[in-house]
């Protein structure tokens, strides 16, 4: 049997997303964004005077 031709209508899966798992929103989660005090302890941020 060939393989089915892929259907237009439906979207193609992601590589680098497991199409067992729910769909996830494409923006990161809060956990992975580093908190700004943290930022401020590195001296990548600084406060305006």
């Amino acid at each position: 049997m060939r393989p089915e031709p892929p259907d237009p209508r439906r979207p193609v899966p992601h590589p680098d997303r497991d199409p067992s798992q729910p769909r996830r929103p494409v923006h990161r989660p809060l956990r992975d964004v580093p908190l700004p005090s943290a930022l401020y302890a590195q001296g990548a941020l600084r406060h305006c005077d």
